[in-house]
């Protein structure tokens, strides 16, 4: 229930006797929660749903209608409820929305709002996104309840957009990209390419085109029934890209040397007109531009190969870029796209003039290109219209005197920077070298950062262990367990799934063990001890909070999963009779995150014994100061240790004046030991935080991190001792090049 609050903002209110929520918050709940809480049962009519006039005219309406066994039914609907004949009943989330867009539609709207609201309507009835996996009838209900041209209907939402320079990065198109689709893929930032868009091809090229003829809307009708929706909290970013692309070629360019500033401005200013800013300091007004202007630029790696100039190009013939990207072989045969090349601008634009025509009657139609007959369609004109500009430029282009050229020194070019175009020269073509001796990270670091022959280091790092010695001592503790029935065998389903799956299965099945590992039934209904005795890792921390609460100290509890989150709030206040636990969050907002930060660290003046603030790792783990805790627990952790250590910074800061420890449970699969997943994760932590000590700059997270986890965990079982615990442990400390550790009185290992 409190997450299901803390999801409402301002719509649920939890008191003793009685609840207040809001017709939004009572059609989010399961069917099993609403009855658990008293509310109707659900819906049992099938709504059918359809469109009725034309779009853009004031006849268009979104319309629906209800039956039952075939027979009409006409219910009066109060926001989540509606009365039927056989009494009250509720509506999932889904269905409210998409009744909400139908009537609230106004049809005086000009076509751009019809489209969104049309997009948004189909969109509202594909419920994945707001049913969880566990209710399939609604989704099911879902698509019966559609008509043919409705199910027809395709619909990509974008809210990230990249950039495509031409070749002298003085113009650009834009890219669309939907963020659920990429973190369902898989795709880290690092690893995005334009393949991955969400518009590809002749939808792509069309999206382009009318992007500069239109500008920024937030639908885009793509032709063959399929619509771009753009999300509103993009829209800055959209209209920013469109307003650079129609200034002067010199602020294109610095555009696309920089984007990020330009966005980081742009969002900037929407805030701050939009009124976001009131009652933030400029620290909280920073951090939510970066919230917003920071996911929404993709720096896809065809982007980065074009500005960074690690590309080998050849020379163009011209210096000037053209004001627009064809797409002639995307979109016609190659005969007919030679064909088109080579007219004349008058035979193009009575080329335009005929297709712009077909399509604005609204009538299919064809057009004869070198003999061939070709279908119009809105992409074919987009390349069309392409090539006229770029050849009606070319005509008002002045004739640049050739240079004398030396053929000895003719050849294609290196960029290797962007301001000295002019002064690049051919470069001879070598066979790739090979290193005669090999290279070591650890000599190299020494050799740049450790003085050399009584002379100074060429660089200097600053590591916060050697700049920041005056703080208290930092310990850490492992705490394994070993694995309840019930999680080991939840473990195995997922450890064969992820061993018999494919490439984006595996994915998918890794983080599915990740989560087991914390607890195998998250979502289950059950007591407080028997949800508990269900996990490994949740014994191990409760063990250790208690130890934390006897000593009457704070402590910070980092988990990611935001459902998990919430659940174990409930669970310290069952066993610790904690009166409050708040929760940080990715969805917390800034002020009230600071107002959870401020209540915590009154723990300084007024010492009010135990408390504990749960967060999340990626959300909260930099910028917070919590020094009024002393403890760390990562119930979950992240790839990466620099994550792990920004965390433990939020305590282990200038103004901590107590030694700090920081507690990792972890779970010990009885027959995998060693090679259970939090072994594994605990020897990638710890090698990364080795190379990361010795490399010139620190380590980010890579795709082998994954592949190399997706590897060890489709090893065989190891371990059959009796005694897992202190086996898994001491093969974990040879592995991972450590001393051998005894464990203290309570079973945890102190790392040194």
């Amino acid at each position: 229930m409190r997450n299901w609050q803390d999801g409402h903002e301002g719509e649920v209110e939890i008191h003793d006797s009685f609840l207040r929520l809001s017709h939004g918050a009572a059609a989010s709940l399961s069917s099993s929660s609403a009855a658990v809480l008293g509310l109707p049962d659900d819906v049992h009519l099938t709504l059918k749903t359809d469109v009725t006039g034309v779009l853009g005219r004031p006849d268009f309406k979104l319309a629906y209608e209800w039956s039952l066994h075939g027979r009409r039914e006409t219910p009066k609907r109060t926001g989540a409820f509606l009365e039927t004949s056989a009494g009250t009943r509720r509506v999932p989330l889904w269905m409210k929305h998409a009744l909400d867009l139908a009537d609230n539609f106004d049809p005086n709207l000009p076509m751009e709002d019809h489209w969104s609201a049309l997009a948004a309507f189909r969109q509202a009835l594909e419920p994945d996104d707001v049913i969880p996996d566990t209710l399939p009838e609604n989704r099911e209900m879902a698509g019966l309840s559609m008509t043919a041209f409705l199910r027809g209907l395709e619909v990509h939402v974008a809210n990230r957009f990249s950039i495509s320079p031409d070749s002298t990065l003085g113009q650009f198109e834009v890219v669309p990209y939907s963020s659920r689709r990429l973190d369902d893929a898989g795709i880290s930032d690092d690893e995005i390419s334009e393949n991955d868009a969400e518009l590809t091809g002749e939808a792509l090229a069309v999206f382009q085109h009318r992007l500069r003829t239109r500008g920024a809307r937030l639908a885009y009708q793509l032709g063959n029934n399929t619509y771009l929706v753009v999300d509103r909290s993009s829209t800055p970013v959209l209209e920013e890209m469109v307003r650079v692309q129609q200034s002067g070629r010199e602020e294109r360019k610095a555009f696309v040397m920089n984007p990020r500033a330009f966005i980081t401005e742009a969002v900037d200013r929407h805030l701050k007109d939009s009124g976001e800013f009131d009652d933030l300091d400029e620290a909280g007004q920073e951090e939510l531009v970066e919230s917003v202007a920071g996911p929404a630029l993709v720096e896809s790696r065809e982007y980065s190969a074009r500005v960074t100039g690690v590309t080998v190009y050849e020379k163009p013939s011209t210096d000037f870029e053209s004001s627009g990207t064809t797409w002639l072989p995307e979109v016609f045969d190659a005969g007919v796209a030679d064909a088109i090349r080579g007219m004349s601008v008058a035979e193009l634009r009575e080329l335009h003039s005929q297709m712009n025509n077909v399509l604005s009657q609204g009538s299919g139609g064809t057009a004869m290109i070198d003999g061939v007959e070709v279908e119009i369609t809105p992409a074919r004109l987009a390349a069309v219209s392409g090539e006229l500009e770029r050849k009606e430029q070319d005509e008002t282009l002045p004739d640049d005197p050739v240079p004398d050229v030396d053929p000895e020194t003719a050849g294609p070019i290196i960029l290797g920077t962007l301001d000295n175009f002019e002064h690049l020269s051919w470069h001879a073509q070598f066979n790739p070298r090979k290193p005669s001796i090999p290279l070591r990270l650890a000599e190299l670091h020494a050799s740049v950062f450790k003085p050399q022959s009584g002379h100074p280091p060429l660089g200097l790092r600053r590591l916060k262990d050697e700049v920041a010695r005056d703080l208290p001592q930092k310990s850490r503790f492992l705490h394994p367990r070993l694995m309840p029935e019930i999680q080991a065998v939840t473990y195995d389903e997922a450890q064969q799934k992820l061993a018999t799956g494919g490439a984006g299965a595996a994915l998918k099945m890794l983080h599915h063990i990740r989560s087991v590992s914390v607890h195998p039934r998250a979502s289950s209904v059950s007591a407080p001890e028997e949800f508990v005795e269900m996990s490994a890792r949740l014994d191990a921390t409760m063990d250790v909070l208690r130890r934390i609460s006897d000593r009457g100290e704070r402590v910070l509890v980092f988990i990611e999963h935001r459902e998990m989150q919430f659940r174990f709030a409930e669970l310290v206040r069952h066993y610790f009779g904690l009166e409050k636990v708040d929760v940080i969050n990715g969805d917390t907002p800034i002020p009230k995150r600071q107002a959870i930060v401020n209540r915590f660290q009154t723990h300084l003046k007024h010492d009010g014994g135990f408390d504990m603030l749960i967060l999340g790792p990626k959300a909260a783990g930099t910028g917070l100061t919590l020094t009024a805790a002393t403890n760390v627990i990562h119930l979950s952790r992240w790839w990466n240790p620099a994550v792990e250590e920004q965390c433990n910074d939020r305590v282990h800061r200038i103004g901590q004046t107590h030694p700090v420890e920081v507690h990792v449970p972890m779970a010990v699969h009885p027959s995998y030991g060693p090679q259970s997943f939090d072994f594994l994760l605990q020897s990638l932590m710890q090698r990364k935080r080795k190379l990361a000590s010795q490399a010139l700059w620190p380590m980010g997270d890579t795709r082998g991190d994954l592949e190399g986890l997706q590897s060890a965990l489709s090893g065989e079982s190891s371990s059959n001792s009796a005694n897992v615990i202190a086996e898994s442990m001491s093969e974990l400390f040879r592995r991972d090049d450590l001393a051998p550790i005894a464990p203290d009185q309570y079973g945890a290992y102190k790392l040194p």
